[in-house]
């Protein structure tokens, strides 16, 4: 597996790096923001574990670019007991998919990791389009789909909601904090690009979704990882 951890207090990345140091095919530690997004840029993680105290400037603003930088990792919130009500509620309004809580038996540390790369793909399909992770491309029956670097982190959070309505405000946070217009603008975008029939349908009053199916496609909708084939 391969982790990313943001956290500059030594002695809490010494104890997470001594828990999974034998696990991971590839463990890096950053201890800002800024260093966080530059190994992003050179190496695909599958999990980045984030301390909401490390970051300097705005804690949804550093989330909004992880999510651009790499919208296939899945992103953990470190939870330091003991803690108070407002940190709790702090931690809600994040945007991340998990929470780990320290400190915690090791084999827990590792089992929580594990759980969350079965939850990332290096390759996702749906119906007739496939998108990579290590080379950020999408084709759609075999054709190559140049996408922006915001379209695809918004295409991906749709995709990952396997089916779920994501409001624009949800799709703001993911895509670096593009306001109401630009998201709207962008998911247009987006339908024009990967064409018809359509994948992206609007819930009126909600958001948006990803079409679990394709009209006339007998293939189920669900999220596929590691390039395994859909079912006929």
């Amino acid at each position: 597996m391969r982790v990313l951890l943001i956290e500059e207090n030594q002695y809490l990345s010494d104890w997470v790096v001594g828990v999974l140091a034998r696990h991971a095919s590839l463990l890096t530690v950053a201890s800002s923001g800024k260093e966080a997004i530059a190994a992003l840029a050179v190496d695909p993680y599958q999990v980045v574990i984030l301390n909401p105290a490390v970051p300097r400037g705005h804690l949804h603003d550093l989330c909004g670019q992880l999510r651009v930088t790499d919208p296939f990792a899945q992103l953990l919130a470190l939870v330091v007991q003991p803690h108070t009500d407002e940190q709790i509620a702090r931690l809600g309004r994040l945007d991340v998919d998990g929470f780990l809580t320290i400190p915690c038996p090791a084999p827990e540390l590792v089992a929580r990791v594990r759980a969350a790369v079965r939850r990332t793909a290096d390759r996702v399909e749906r119906a007739d389009l496939v998108v990579e992770s290590k080379n950020h491309e999408v084709r759609r029956e075999g054709r190559v789909i140049p996408l922006a670097k915001k379209e695809f982190a918004l295409l991906i959070a749709l995709m990952r909601a396997n089916g779920a309505v994501l409001s624009v405000e949800q799709l703001k946070r993911r895509t670096r904090h593009l306001g109401p217009w630009r998201v709207r603008q962008t998911v247009m975008t987006l339908r024009r690009k990967l064409g018809e029939p359509e994948v992206i349908r609007s819930v009126r009053g909600f958001g948006y979704r990803f079409e679990r199916f394709v009209p006339g496609d007998s293939r189920s909708g669900d999220l596929v990882s590691c390039g395994s084939r859909l079912p006929s």
